[in-house]
């Protein structure tokens, strides 16, 4: 749910508003999970927002790059976007796991923890190995 939310989040769509809540889904799954099951569910997330974010490199077939090419170019991207995703359900699922939520001073640390992660690993992203800096949340904001 919340790759699809994000998803919309981003044109064509641009239901911006979406954006405030799109990870909510993912942290349910990340709080009840193991970091494990975690990682699985967010490369899930990742994969359903990042292939179609990421369908535009379709064009690279009429580009004359070859379409197996480019369809596999395609694919690899959206999965190494999506490890990212997951990374971040893992780590969620493993400070809830070590931290847990049965006291207001965690459920407040978490609070602030987790989207200074979600942005950390968007930052990595954008910037790791020459970066990626492609739907980032925030940038669901400024086309509203």
């Amino acid at each position: 749910m919340s790759g699809l939310l994000l998803a919309v989040s981003f044109p064509p769509l641009e239901w911006h508003l979406v954006a405030w809540f799109a990870l909510v889904p993912i942290l349910l799954v990340a709080r009840h999970s193991t970091p494990g099951g975690a990682f699985k569910w967010g490369m899930v997330c990742g994969l359903v927002f990042w292939i179609p974010a990421l369908s535009w490199l379709r064009i690279l077939a009429h580009k004359g790059v070859p379409a197996s090419i480019a369809f596999a170019g395609w694919i690899i991207l959206a999965a190494y976007c999506a490890l990212y995703v997951a990374m971040f359900a893992m780590v969620v699922s493993a400070w809830f796991a070590a931290c847990g939520t049965d006291d207001w001073r965690k459920n407040l640390a978490a609070t602030v923890a987790v989207p200074l992660l979600w942005v950390g690993f968007e930052y990595v992203r954008s910037h790791f190995a020459s970066g990626f800096p492609w739907n980032t949340l925030g940038v669901s904001q400024a086309l509203a």
